[in-house]
């Protein structure tokens, strides 16, 4: 049985150890602790810079709801609102696993900022600022707020994607302000696992530094998906083919498919080595086809794991948003038998 939560060094190696393949399409999840290749296609760029933003004032009103930020809200986070920050989190994963989802509800909340994509262990050390919890801080509220007005999590910038289901915008929530700042952190979870591959030393070092940064405890949140939707989704995405194939007419790409599956295993073995060689404290693991069976439970979980309360109305909002199955991908992609014992080859080692 995989550990849904880790705390605990010793637990931690345990679980990233247990590699479970179930073929099963009601526990699609517990196919792999979820591997994902990097050689994705990529979205258009979002980059924003909080120098030439102005971060949300902290909201006095305790209700949930909120109208969307508007520019003439800013102003920098205070040292005392700095200061109050209890926990700082960051995600350890593979893209397509269903991370972004979790990050912006978790966005949603009205105690906590995530931004979305900052790239945290990627930018770390272009600018030795970020070892200044203020400005590190100021830096990840900004990027949630410029998400929400412009990006991923707008619903003005994103008509389409709200149309199709696939925007990341979680209405009548705290996406991009706040009402007490209790939680701070990113959700980059492919990046770190990426920066860990390039330079394992170095992201330890970074990993170190932060939590020197922070003086805070840090937790790292782990999603997982069945690893055959994720790599379906990356081809489909890479090809052009989303939303073209079919389970009459499967796209079929051995080569792409080959070199997917080698990243798979690349990025496995990063995401042991963070919570391993980094030795990570508190880990907790979410699976994408638990959270779409049950939003509100997985929500609750996250909670509890960064001691903070749950309001009904936003456990609501939140399951309100989310999708009410899990995509099964892999059935839209031919899967040749080289590929599947490839694939149960990494899931055994």
């Amino acid at each position: 049985m995989l550990q849904r939560c880790v705390v605990g060094t010793g637990m931690i190696i345990m679980a990233g150890l247990l590699l479970f393949l179930s073929t099963r399409d009601d526990e699609p999840s517990r196919q792999l602790r979820a591997v994902f290749p990097t050689v994705t296609r990529q979205m258009p760029p979002l980059s924003f810079s909080w120098k030439s933003a102005h971060p949300l004032k902290q909201q006095e009103s305790t209700s949930l709801y909120r109208s969307p930020p508007t520019a003439s809200t800013f102003t920098p986070l205070s040292k005392q609102v700095v200061e109050g920050v209890e926990k700082f989190v960051f995600f350890v994963g593979y893209p397509r696993s269903g991370h972004s989802i979790i990050g912006s509800m978790m966005d949603a909340h009205p105690d906590m900022v995530i931004a979305h994509e900052f790239m945290l262990f990627t930018e770390w050390d272009k600018d030795p600022n970020f070892r200044k919890k203020t400005y590190l801080f100021n830096t990840l509220y900004n990027e949630s707020y410029q998400d929400v007005m412009y990006g991923w999590r707008s619903s003005k910038q994103n008509p389409d994607k709200i149309l199709k289901g696939y925007s990341l915008d979680i209405p009548s929530s705290w996406q991009g302000r706040f009402r007490q700042l209790r939680v701070i952190g990113d959700k980059s979870g492919g990046n770190a696992a990426t920066v860990y591959s390039q330079s394992p030393e170095g992201f330890c070092r970074s990993y170190k530094e932060l939590v020197d940064t922070v003086k805070i405890p840090v937790h790292v949140i782990h999603v997982v998906r069945n690893p055959y939707d994720m790599i379906a989704t990356a081809m489909l995405y890479n090809a052009d083919k989303h939303g073209n194939a079919t389970t009459d007419h499967p796209y079929r790409n051995d080569t792409m498919l080959q070199e997917f599956i080698q990243e798979l295993h690349s990025l496995a073995s990063a995401v042991q080595g963070i919570i391993t060689n980094c030795h990570l404290k508190k880990t907790l693991e979410i699976h994408s086809a638990d959270h779409v069976k049950d939003p509100k439970g997985t929500l609750q979980q996250i909670c509890d794991f960064l001691d903070v309360e749950c309001p009904e109305d936003y456990l609501q909002v939140c399951a309100d948003k989310t999708f009410k199955q899990l995509s099964k991908s892999r059935k839209l992609v031919v899967w040749n038998p080289e590929a599947h014992t490839r694939v149960k080859a990494i899931i055994e080692e």
